[in-house]
């Protein structure tokens, strides 16, 4: 292992449950009767990160910029590019590809964004909850039994198990998702952005539900969402995301205390403030988002960036600890001092 891979780790634990190295998805661009190779839209570009066992690694950014993608890849619902991912299986790390990710389903499942398209309408809840258990081998009088375990540490009903999804709300079907996602007791849940299709009022519920389950159970979790509120109230960690890379990672207070990276910067300016007597300057990013199929040369945040050198529109800045675990991809991380985020 390299120096580049040693900082990507949280130094104060050598537990890790998921390794991510050089991670890319590429999409391909085709055009003409003979569907002629003409590019890739780079929707996530060597991405790196570690999740200790038990801690939640919050990913942010804006939309389009690879979140879902890179959870996706990781469980390979959608075959990466390139990359190299490995699993700790009883203090072993296995490696995550297509001989291995079936073995390893059942310590890695995801937790959907909408939960009206991510249950089938056609079944029964307590059918799509048992769907994995029976594909595991488990048997009718246990697969039964565990239905109702789990409709119930999700906080729903038995009395619900003959339904089907169109009778419930959004929020008791995100519930239903979580049960289905927690059927075969997995180490690793990536909840991709899990409350962002649910009103305000029910958010707060299934919020602290993943909460709760996650200390019950023991749970590893990916949370992947673009609300910074949610992130940081839920998060160990927080890695930004922007155009398909890693451009900040650090712990939750540290990142919302002490931005490093612009992007971040800009990010916690949007944040509603919790204090009317506290004053912050709101920046406005100018231009739009580079499209991922022909990204800008350095930094891809030069374009948009306001504290941007020569040295930026040329050298791509690697992802370094600007110390205490805290990295970012930054010509001038050391240098600049950013406006912080008032605590939510």
């Amino acid at each position: 292992m390299n120096k580049k891979d040693n900082i990507i780790t949280n130094p104060q634990t050598e537990d890790i449950l998921l390794s991510v190295r050089g991670l890319k998805k590429y999409f391909p661009i085709t055009g003409g009767l003979l569907k002629k190779h003409l590019g890739d839209v780079k929707a996530v570009d060597n991405v790196n990160f570690d999740i200790n066992r038990g801690e939640t690694l919050g990913l942010v950014g804006e939309s389009g910029c690879g979140k879902s993608t890179t959870g996706r890849s990781i469980l390979h619902l959608i075959q990466p590019t390139a990359g190299d991912i490995k699993f700790n299986v009883e203090g072993t790390m296995v490696a995550v590809n297509e001989k291995s990710i079936k073995k390893l389903r059942s310590n890695m499942q995801i937790v959907f964004q909408d939960p009206y398209s991510s249950l089938d309408p056609r079944m029964r809840i307590g059918t799509i909850i048992e769907e994995p258990l029976k594909a595991s081998g488990m048997k009718k009088p246990q697969r039964e039994t565990r239905v109702v375990e789990l409709l119930e540490a999700v906080g729903l009903s038995s009395a619900y198990i003959k339904r089907y999804p169109h009778e419930f709300s959004g929020g008791q079907r995100q519930r239903v998702g979580i049960a289905r996602a927690l059927a075969l007791n997995p180490s690793l849940v990536i909840c991709d952005e899990p409350v962002s299709a649910l009103d305000v009022s029910v958010q707060a519920q299934v919020i602290n539900l993943l909460k709760d389950l996650q200390e019950a159970f023991g749970l590893t979790y990916l949370f992947i969402a673009h609300d910074l509120s949610v992130v940081q109230y839920v998060s160990d960690r927080i890695a930004v995301m922007y155009l398909g890379k890693i451009v900040e990672l650090a712990k939750s207070s540290e990142l919302f205390i002490r931005p490093r990276h612009p992007y971040t910067e800009a990010l916690l300016s949007a944040l509603p403030l919790p204090a009317v007597d506290y004053e912050r300057k709101q920046i406005i990013l100018e231009g739009d988002v580079p499209s991922p199929a022909n990204p800008p040369s350095g930094c891809h945040f030069h374009t948009r960036c306001p504290y941007k050198e020569a040295i930026c529109t040329k050298d791509e800045p690697q992802l370094e600890d600007c110390g205490e675990g805290h990295l970012v991809a930054c010509h001038f991380a050391q240098e600049l001092l950013l406006a912080s985020a008032p605590a939510i």
